[in-house]
């Protein structure tokens, strides 16, 4: 076998609330983060760039105290209306009234999630308004931030969607789901040659033995090809 260190993460794993401890999780993928989904932690302050690499939000998560929750506002949701359905109806999400609500059931002050909506939309406004000026912080692919939050830690966040200001954050509703980091893709697995023979402990092909697909490693690399 080969490269049966190299594990694959995922960092928004949902987590069932009426089975929180099972062991197979469905994931929430990129494109509820990429639609303008907010990753909060315990105490309902921003911890990463969430459109960054999935190394970044990992380490990140690392250095924070759970349950991490991913925020959807009302136009976020509006792009993945049929997946938030269906995770609503298997319980994997929840559906609250206003960001009174769900500031509530954070036990956390109303205040917090203004602050932190207002800090995420005046990056947002920098970066439009500023244009080619250089931000402050490092952002992805060579690139600057104007978002303090992820720049402050390496990565700052320099594409934005369906941003939602501070003042409209009490009444909006707001798709929430607990997540959690969970094992996507085990990279590694049987060694085979050129030609898809299984070799042995020499490296020599071993006559009539093929393998293919995920039971082979050394095809990945740390990441999985898709």
């Amino acid at each position: 076998t080969i490269d049966l260190e190299w594990v694959h993460l995922h960092p928004t794993g949902l987590v069932n609330e009426d089975d929180p401890d099972a062991q197979r999780k469905v994931l929430a993928g990129e494109c509820f983060r990429q639609a303008g989904g907010l990753l909060l932690n315990a105490d309902g302050n921003r911890f990463c760039n969430e459109s960054g690499p999935t190394e970044h939000i990992l380490a990140e998560m690392q250095k924070n105290s759970g349950p991490f929750r991913l925020c959807l506002n009302t136009a976020a949701t509006r792009e993945l209306h049929w997946q938030c359905r269906t995770f609503i109806s298997r319980k994997l999400m929840k559906c609250y009234a206003s960001g009174t609500d769900l500031a509530k059931d954070m036990k956390i002050p109303l205040q917090k999630l203004i602050d932190v909506h207002d800090a995420h939309a005046e990056a947002f406004r920098n970066s439009l308004k500023r244009g080619n000026e250089q931000g402050p912080w490092p952002g992805t692919n060579g690139r600057t931030s104007w978002d303090e939050c992820s720049g402050t830690r390496g990565c700052g966040k320099c594409d934005f969607r369906n941003v939602l200001v501070g003042s409209r954050v009490a009444e909006e509703p707001f798709h929430v789901a607990i997540v959690t980091p969970v094992i996507l893709y085990c990279a590694g697995g049987i060694q085979i040659n050129s030609h898809a023979e299984v070799v042995d402990e020499h490296g020599k092909g071993i006559l009539g033995l093929y393998a293919a697909g995920e039971s082979t490693g050394g095809i990945h690399g740390k990441q999985a090809l898709s």
